[in-house]
């Protein structure tokens, strides 16, 4: 989710979402929720950074609850893998905006980035 709202995504595959418009002169704070794991290793991962552009790194705080997941997936140890993260929106100029998940895997020692890419269009 971003701002409260639901990223949609475009195709079956769950790689592209439909762009989520930014109001920069309304929105000074960005906020992006969701889950990620450590697939090769079937748990949760060590951390997670969203990656804006291929550029900028933005820390998340990972480990939340997500029990959703956990019963997703049929795996327990998925339970502590949700996200959240926040940054100023002036770091986006206006224009067309990727985002990605930057996963460190388990133990620190594989760096994953994730297939999916969220869209977002700053006005």
């Amino acid at each position: 989710m971003i701002d409260g709202q639901t990223v949609k995504w475009r195709d079956n595959n769950d790689t592209q979402s439909v762009p989520i418009v930014v109001h920069l002169s309304q929105q000074k704070t960005i906020t992006i929720t969701g889950w990620a794991v450590d697939s090769w290793a079937g748990d949760v991962a060590s951390s997670v950074f969203l990656t804006i552009d291929g550029r900028t790194d933005v820390p998340t705080l990972y480990g939340m609850d997500r029990q959703d997941i956990a019963n997703r997936f049929g795996n327990s140890n998925y339970r502590f893998s949700g996200f959240v993260a926040s940054f100023s929106s002036s770091i986006l100029s206006v224009g067309n905006h990727m985002i990605h998940l930057k996963i460190v895997g388990r133990g620190g020692k594989l760096l994953y980035y994730s297939a999916q890419t969220v869209s977002l269009v700053a006005e």
